[in-house]
């Protein structure tokens, strides 16, 4: 009987300890909702600090003199002492502030981890007053009201940011998605890893890494990437130093371009200064194009006015329709243009292939200095034409029976020849070869 009874005794302990260990589990964790606010009365050119961390924000100006912040909190505890201590923390929480600044932070902890603890999340929050609570949910929004002439610096990291107009914008950002409006005057931008989306912007500064930049319209720019997509719609004068990056504009000012393994498009651009390495730009029409120095690059433009050259090295140039080209030294690259209006020069080259389908009647000169080279030249049948050359196993193919020869000397691997296509005058149109082992077709 005492067996017996034993037993039972047993099986009651195990089955009211499976009964209070399940309750356990399945307890129903206490909740806490509530939108904690801010306001204080400020000047209307009031600076105004936002650090945010992981914390959705919206933020929007008013024509009110006033800065309004709020924060949403939602949390879940199994603990009503963890929540009361979280609340009375948050009803004493005050930020500094005064007419002229504001400095307000969404992370009102000191530090926040989680882990699962049998099959449940555990937040750990240790508050800046030194006091810790244990949560099991914790979720967190806020918005910020400002004066449309505010400066707002926002420091921010793995956030969603929605922007209104703002006036002055200094923006860190890290890991975010960012969208704003429009910027009226000068923004200072600095970012990793983000996703940033504007209306438009005034004169900015942007300093990106690993970022995707969109902007509808923007004043002057100041750029330095990597790593970066940057879409823009119309701009003002731009000035980058980039690398591995994807460039994209449809109307532009003037562009100074410093990069490398870079793609650069865009429909209109004006000046374009470049001093590039293996990068490529396809342009619909821009103004004067000044290199300084190009390696392993591409160009297609369809309409350019001047190109000058200081150094090229493995290039393929491409053009539509071009008004001037002068390059100081080349190796290796090819230059093809669709229709020549002026002139074309290679002071010193080496190995260039050059094939020009069409001149203009305002052509003047062609002028080809290198070692090694091939060349294409086609002008007009009635196009009055003077040919001075002069290589070492050199070949010219061309139609000797529309020239008057004038000189023509073959000896041994020397070439010399020069003619005379049409009525002969001053400032005549020319064409003028010097060089080592040229060839070159002339269609005249």
């Amino acid at each position: 009987m005492k067996t017996g009874n034993n037993k039972s005794a047993y099986k009651l302990i195990i089955y009211c300890g499976i009964f209070l260990f399940s309750h356990t589990i399945i307890a129903k964790d206490i909740t806490f909702s509530k939108k904690y606010e801010w306001n204080y009365d400020v000047n209307a050119d009031v600076k105004v600090l936002l650090k945010n961390y992981d914390c959705d924000v919206i933020i929007e100006t008013s024509s009110t003199n006033k800065v309004r912040f709020a924060i949403q909190i939602d949390v879940e505890s199994k603990d009503d002492e963890e929540i009361n201590t979280l609340k009375n923390y948050l009803e004493s929480l005050s930020f500094s502030a005064n007419e002229n600044m504001v400095s307000l932070e969404t992370t009102f902890w000191e530090n926040l981890n989680s882990n699962n603890s049998v099959g449940r999340k555990v937040i750990k929050m240790k508050l800046k007053n030194g006091e810790s609570v244990k949560l099991s949910e914790f979720k967190i929004k806020a918005s910020l009201q400002i004066p449309a002439t505010t400066l707002l610096e926002l420091s921010s990291k793995y956030s969603k940011i929605e922007m209104e107009n703002v006036q002055n914008l200094k923006l860190d950002s890290y890991d975010d998605k960012i969208y704003g409006k429009s910027v009226v005057n000068e923004v200072d931008l600095s970012a990793k890893y983000s996703k940033l989306e504007f209306e438009s912007f005034g004169p900015t500064i942007i300093d990106i890494y690993d970022c995707n930049f969109t902007a509808e319209k923007t004043a002057d720019l100041t750029i330095k990437s990597k790593y970066s997509d940057i879409n823009i719609g119309q701009t003002g004068n731009i000035k980058i130093e980039g690398y591995d990056d994807n460039l994209t504009f449809k109307n532009t000012g003037d562009i100074e371009l410093q990069t490398k393994y870079s793609k650069i498009i865009s429909n209109i651009t004006g000046n374009l200064n470049v001093d590039i390495y293996d990068s490529d730009f396809e342009i619909e029409e821009i103004g004067n194009l000044t290199i300084s120095a190009s390696k392993y690059s591409g160009y297609n433009f369809k309409s350019v006015k001047e190109v000058k050259i200081a150094t090229s090295y493995d290039d393929n140039f491409n053009f539509g329709s071009l008004t001037l080209f002068k390059t100081d030294h080349s190796k290796y690259s090819d230059f093809t243009i669709s229709n020549l209006h002026t002139s074309f020069e290679i002071v010193d080259g080496y190995d260039d292939n050059v094939k020009i389908s069409n001149t203009s009647g305002s052509f003047k000169f062609l002028s080809v200095n290198s070692k090694y080279g091939d060349i294409d030249l086609t002008t007009p049948d009635s196009l009055p034409l003077k040919i001075d050359w002069k290589t070492k196993y050199g070949k010219l193919n061309f139609d000797e029976s529309k020239l008057t020869t004038r000189i023509k000397i073959k000896e041994n691997s020397d070439f010399e020849y020069q003619g005379i296509k049409g009525v002969e005058k001053e400032n005549m149109p020319y064409i003028i070869i010097r060089g080592y082992d040229i060839k070159m077709n002339l269609n005249n």
